[in-house]
């Protein structure tokens, strides 16, 4: 019979409860215990999932030996948090971005490597089987050579944000133009304001070129109450429009020149995929497929932006 991984989440938020109920479900995982910030959520976590929740690191690896550990805290804690977890002999998963800073990010990759334990970076986006068709489709050069890549991703303001606009929503896309595109870019240009929120910014303008000449336009903003997600990328052979909302990919050319909608899998849990890859990825001690150095490329392109 085998072993079940024992694992913990560290933040019990929105995000780490989402986290938490699927490793809950997964068979070979045992979730022991959670992490969040004060007693009383401590008290109300403990009711809700019959397990062991701490308010501190130290009473979480003084109790249990891990196998992995989900890190969906602020972002501002990722750093501090996923060392700890590495130095206690974890594999770490760590939910989007990989740090507040490339700096930060920087150390984490450099513990890693001196304990030899796997980190992925969780850019659910990955896992939208929409992605994983539309990349197919540029590998095969369906497009041809991509001279545009433009995205939107907007929508309304969280209760209490912790981070810009830019690099809570941002990130998402920054990854994605690396991951689909493929190349770096050089000159940015970018416009932040200030319009509902007077401690981060909350519109965010992005133009850009890449290395090789695509064009990269980008605008995010916690401004609207319909919230809006599509990317569009066009080739000199044709072009895609990936919508998020209502889970649909077109294709236009001189064969469709009004569109044809491709088949993608529409049930599709992506939280669930990408914690399943990062188990596949310990027990089979294979590469993980969002690496630290992904991670740090696409925070890299965000501070390009600050700067």
């Amino acid at each position: 019979m085998k072993k079940s991984l024992k694992a913990a989440v560290i933040g019990a938020g929105k995000m780490g409860s989402f986290h938490a109920n699927i490793l809950k479900s997964l068979p070979g995982v045992k979730l022991c215990a959670l992490v969040t910030k004060t007693p009383t959520s401590a008290r109300i976590k403990e009711k809700e999932y019959k397990i062991p929740v701490y308010t501190s690191l130290l009473k979480l690896f003084s109790k249990h030996e891990l196998d992995f550990v989900v890190i969906s805290s602020p972002t501002i804690y990722h750093k501090t948090h996923a060392i700890k977890a590495l130095e206690n002999n974890c594999h770490v998963l760590i939910e989007k971005p990989i740090a507040v800073s490339t700096a930060e990010a920087e150390d984490i990759i450099e513990v890693e490597k001196r304990v030899n334990k796997k980190v992925m970076i969780g850019h659910i986006e990955r896992f939208n089987p929409l992605i994983k068709r539309a990349k197919k489709l540029i590998e095969k050069k369906v497009l041809g050579s991509i001279i545009l890549y433009e995205a939107e991703r907007s929508g309304t303001m969280p209760k209490s944000p912790k981070t810009d606009v830019l690099i809570d929503r941002g990130i998402h896309d920054f990854d994605l133009f690396n991951f689909l595109i493929h190349e770096r870019l050089g000159k940015i240009d970018c416009l932040m304001q200030r319009k509902l929120n007077r401690k981060y910014d909350d519109f965010a303008q992005v133009r850009g070129e890449s290395v090789n000449g695509t064009i990269f336009n980008y605008q995010t903003d916690w401004l609207r109450k319909d919230e809006s997600r599509e990317t569009i990328i066009i080739g000199d052979k044709g072009e895609l429009k990936i919508n998020f909302m209502n889970n649909k990919l077109s294709i236009f050319n001189d064969k469709n020149p009004e569109g044809k909608v491709m088949e993608v899998d529409k049930e599709v849990n992506k939280l669930e995929e990408e914690i399943k890859a990062f188990i596949k990825c310990i027990l089979k001690d294979i590469k993980v497929p969002i690496s630290t150095k992904e991670g740090l490329s696409a925070l890299e392109i965000y501070e390009a932006c600050i700067r």
